[in-house]
């Protein structure tokens, strides 16, 4: 599950809790508001649970594509600026949760059915 984590979320979420902290950090110096402290304790977590939880739904959508690519389903997908038509037909096959062709490997994640 933890190749589906997004570099970039991360980066978001860390930036989120240092903005949050700072900010925390210019309203109370002496720790006098608990009840902020607890809100903005739950909102990192949320933060942080979303990052997990965005990675464990990317990882079933590979699955179920990949599953679907096994019954001769047909996909189009998107790696950088280029689409590609993935089919078993094209001489496409699985490798985990990559559809693989020649040296080109496309995570099943990003492919949508045709």
């Amino acid at each position: 599950m933890f190749a589906f984590i997004d570099p970039d979320m991360i980066k978001a979420v860390i930036l989120l809790i240092l903005t949050i902290y700072a900010f925390y950090g210019s309203l109370s110096l002496d720790g006098s508001k608990p009840s902020l402290l607890k809100a903005i304790h739950a909102l990192i977590i949320t933060a942080i649970a979303y990052v997990f939880v965005s990675a464990y739904n990317d990882k079933e959508d590979a699955i179920a594509n990949t599953k679907a690519f096994l019954h001769k389903s047909v996909f189009v997908c998107k790696n950088s600026e280029n689409l590609y038509r993935v089919s078993k037909k094209d001489g496409w096959s699985v490798d985990g949760y990559y559809f693989i062709k020649d040296s080109l490997m496309i995570r099943a994640d990003g492919c949508k059915r045709k």
